[in-house]
């Protein structure tokens, strides 16, 4: 099962990261920051592990922006 974490930024996730590490013994962990840039990095416990992976950018800030963009000013 994967999980999704939003949270507001990384530095949030030192209170919980034993949790989580064991959560990701099991599961798929994806952490999911609202705020990029200037956190600081994972702990090492969950840093190192497999299952447990970090969004380096926002979904909506891909390289389809431009052609979602092409397609409303060409509808308009």
């Amino acid at each position: 099962m994967r999980i999704l974490f939003v949270l507001k930024g990384l530095a949030l996730v030192r209170h919980f990261d034993e949790v989580l590490a064991r959560l990701a013994d099991e599961h798929e962990i994806v952490l999911a920051p609202t705020k990029f840039g200037d956190d600081p990095l994972l702990p090492a416990l969950l840093a190192n592990h497999p299952n447990c992976t970090v969004l380096a950018h926002s979904p909506k800030r891909t390289e389809g922006l431009r052609a979602v963009a092409a397609l409303r000013n060409a509808r308009d």
